[in-house]
Order: structure tokens, then C-alpha cells, then sequence
């Protein structure tokens, strides 16, 4: 089995066609000792902000003016050496900047794993009061169990309609997985019935199985002749699809998911697939075998928090989007690789999603998910932070962190929704998707 097969999430593993997980491996942790937050090379221009402090009560409301400009004179050098990077496939488990332990999962244009919640303070259970922020009393809420870069010609809304999405794949080889082990049973029980289900689960397999990602091979290039592109609904042409009603998101099969859109040319798209965390985690240990590899909360201060944090995503689920917006909060961090330019750029700071970006909510209770597109350029500022962004991308890592805004007592103290790490992306190697049919 490869490597990739066995350091993946189950989740994830059963997306990309693996059966199993090997439990007789034993897991360990990389021996390099913890980096410092903020460590970006041994030049000290290289040196990044270090994670928000108590006193950093206020969210970022910059305008695009306030953002440096990648053409300006004073903008420094790109690096000349490309950075090294290991194959892709070749996952390892390793220690955060703040000792947390996270997969590193790495994939052909670059590296993807979970944010490190326990270098950044959240509002803490008396911020209305005094406005002190604290670590996070426990592990996000949320765990992202799949992530994928791409691009398209066009924006594509509701990535997880379209058949081919990774959600849809993953559903069906679920699916075929049930009807199979349904098919096993009915052959111990009923002999000959069973065969036929057998037979009826195995051609339900093979029409469930995953389809094919659209082929990096389908880009322009390939072909002198143009091609006829389907045109896609824009984000005021799609239904309205925000209402939450009959989402279970306190179930085990709910999803969240989270697609940046960033409309140059081509598009590119960033989705985020997270599950609820305890729910990963229970995948995991029963799959590998051992406990999860967590540091130890105040179970105390744990249940405070979770308790408020469920309050808070009960109500946000059932907001509208309006509301929902101006409680979404983006924690953007220059972990390493960056200079202060980039580092201006980023910010590092919270931003209410709603005061600057575009956001659209699609529901679907019957496959129990809510996705958000969030639409970077509908905003001066998205737009003028992914032109500085997009040249350094090769030598960055950067943590994106999701924060629900707690604004009354009983929804804190604050806990994270979940976030995500980007370390050395390549954004000329994203697959080139031709847009969906359906």
C-alpha cells in the first residue's frame, strides 16, 4: 500500500480509492524540535509578525489602498532559487510551531494540512468586559479532511452540485461500500438470495465508483482547435439556496465547505472539505489503531467552550446569510517563507468576512452539507492581497483560520471553526478543469 494510501484520513483515503489503512505502522513524530512562530529565514526583512496578541481587539477593515502594491518600486526582489519539495504522495506526520501534531499531506503543486490552532488567542469568556483574548481551550471544531486547488476558465459556484466533486465521489464510494458489505451478509444468510445481491452490489460499485477528475491534459494547450465552453451561472444568477432548514449539523455525515474564488485569468479555486473533529478522530483511531495525538485540554474549560461554541454554530447554521457573514471571521497567518511586504499584505489580523468579500450559501439537507463560496474578487482588498500573495506563493506557508465572532456572554469564550495550512504552492501546477456540464 502506498504511502499517501496510509497517512490520509479515512476519509480522504476512501475519496482517492484506498481500501484500508495500514494499522500495523506505527506512527511517529518528526524529531526536529518545534520552529518559532514567525521564523521566515535567517535574513532579519524575512522575519514575519508574530501571531495576534491580547491587544489586537480589532478586525482588519483596510481598504485596497492600505495593501502594498507588487509593482511598486519599493516592492523587494522575488527570491532566485525555487524552493525545494518533497514528491507528492509523501505525507508526514510532524509538529507544528506550537507543538500541535499535524499530517502534512503533499500533493503536486504544493502542501496542505491543518492550521496550527494553538499559535493564535480567541475572545476569551470575559472579552466584553476586559477584551483579553486567550488560547483556545480546545481543538477546532472542525477538522479539514480533503483540500484541492484548481482552475477553470470560468467560476465555477456550488462545486459540491457538479457530479465530479470530491464530496459527490466520496459519497458514492460510501455507497458502493455499503451495498457491497450488505451483499456479503446476504450470502452467509441466504446463499443463493445472497449471490444476487452480491451481484447487484457489485454493479452498484461499479456505477458508484469515482468518476475521474476532468484531466489536466483537457487545458487549451492540448488542442489548436477552440474549445466550446459551457456557460456557468454567475454568483446573481444562481438560486437561492442559503436556507439551512432540514441541515443536521451535529450529525456524523455533515459537511462544511469552503470554496475561495479568485476570478483572474484562469480562475483559480481553493476548496476546503472539514467534518466535525470528533468525528475524524474516531475514523482515524479505529483505523490506525492508536489514540489521537492531542495534547491535553482542562476538561473543565473544554466543556465551557464546546458548549458555547455549539450554541453559537446552532444559531449561525440557522442565520441567514446576511448574518452569518458578519459573524464569519478569516485569520490569515504568515507562519515562514515571507518578508514584510508580504507580511503587510497578509495583515495577519481577523476580518469579518461580510464587511469586504462576497459570500454565498448553498444548502443541501438531503446530503446534509452547507458550502460557502467566498468570492475574492468582488473585493478590492481580496484582490490586491492575492496580487502580492500570488508571486511568493512558491515560498510561503500560510495558515487560513475560520473563527466564528462570539458577540454575547453565552458564546463564549470563542472557539475555532476550523482552518487550514498552505505551504509552497506552486499556482502554475493546479490541475486545469474544463467547467462542469451539470
Amino acid at each position: 500500500m502506498s504511502s499517501k494510501a496510509k497517512s490520509r484520513t479515512p476519509v480522504a483515503a476512501a475519496a482517492d480509492g484506498a481500501d484500508e489503512v495500514d494499522s500495523s505502522e506505527e506512527i511517529e513524530l518528526s524529531d526536529a524540535p518545534p520552529q518559532e512562530v514567525g521564523a521566515g529565514g535567517s535574513d532579519d526583512d524575512d522575519d514575519v509578525d508574530e501571531p495576534p496578541s491580547d491587544e489586537d481587539d480589532e478586525n482588519d477593515n483596510r481598504d485596497a489602498e492600505d495593501v502594498p502594491d507588487p509593482d511598486d518600486a519599493s516592492a523587494p526582489p522575488l527570491p532566485s532559487a525555487p524552493p525545494s519539495r518533497s514528491p507528492p504522495g509523501a505525507d508526514e506526520l510532524m509538529r507544528s510551531q506550537s507543538g500541535q501534531p499535524i499530517r502534512m499531506h503533499r500533493e503536486v503543486w504544493g502542501h496542505w494540512s491543518m492550521s496550527d490552532y494553538g499559535a493564535i488567542k480567541v475572545r476569551g469568556p470575559t472579552y466584553l468586559d476586559d477584551g483579553v483574548k486567550i488560547p483556545p481551550a480546545c481543538p477546532p471544531a472542525l477538522e479539514i479532511v480533503h483540500l484541492e486547488i484548481y482552475q477553470c476558465d470560468q467560476q465555477i459556484f456550488h462545486v459540491c452540485s457538479k457530479k465530479d466533486n470530491w464530496l459527490q465521489r466520496y459519497r458514492r464510494e460510501q455507497a458502493a461500500k455499503a451495498a457491497a458489505a450488505a451483499g456479503k451478509g446476504g450470502k452467509k444468510k441466504k446463499g443463493a438470495a445472497g449471490n444476487g445481491a452480491a451481484a447487484a452490489a457489485s454493479a452498484a460499485a461499479a456505477s458508484a465508483s469515482p468518476s475521474p477528475s476532468p484531466s489536466a491534459g483537457s487545458s487549451a494547450s492540448d488542442s489548436d482547435s477552440p474549445r466550446e465552453l459551457p456557460m456557468l451561472p454567475g454568483a446573481d444568477d444562481l438560486p437561492d439556496l442559503s436556507s439551512a432548514e432540514g441541515l443536521r449539523p451535529f450529525d456524523d455525515d455533515f459537511f462544511f465547505v469552503v470554496v475561495f474564488h479568485v476570478q483572474t485569468a484562469p480562475c483559480f479555486h481553493l476548496v476546503m472539505y472539514f467534518q466535525r473533529r470528533d468525528v475524524v478522530r474516531r475514523a482515524n483511531e479505529a483505523a490506525n489503531g492508536v489514540d489521537s495525538l492531542e495534547e491535553e485540554h482542562d476538561p473543565e474549560e473544554v466543556r465551557v467552550a464546546q458548549e458555547a461554541f455549539d450554541r453559537l454554530f446552532t444559531r449561525w447554521i440557522a442565520g441567514d446569510s446576511q448574518w452569518r457573514s458578519q459573524r464569519l471571521k478569516l485569520l490569515p497567518f504568515l507562519v515562514e517563507g515571507g518578508n514584510w511586504f508580504v507580511s503587510k499584505a497578509v495583515g495577519n489580523r481577523p476580518a469579518i468576512l461580510g464587511n469586504k468579500i462576497r459570500s454565498i450559501y448553498h444548502c443541501n439537507p438531503e446530503q446534509n452539507y452547507m458550502e460557502v463560496d467566498i468570492d475574492v474578487s468582488a473585493s478590492r482588498v481580496g484582490s490586491a492581497i492575492f496580487r502580492v500573495v500570488k508571486g511568493y506563493a512558491s515560498y510561503l506557508t500560510l495558515d487560513l483560520t475560520l473563527i466564528l465572532e462570539g458577540q454575547d456572554d453565552d458564546e463564549l469564550p470563542e472557539s475555532i471553526l476550523g482552518g487550514c495550512r498552505l505551504r509552497q504552492i506552486d499556482l502554475s501546477r493546479p490541475e486545469f478543469r474544463d467547467p462542469p456540464l451539470d
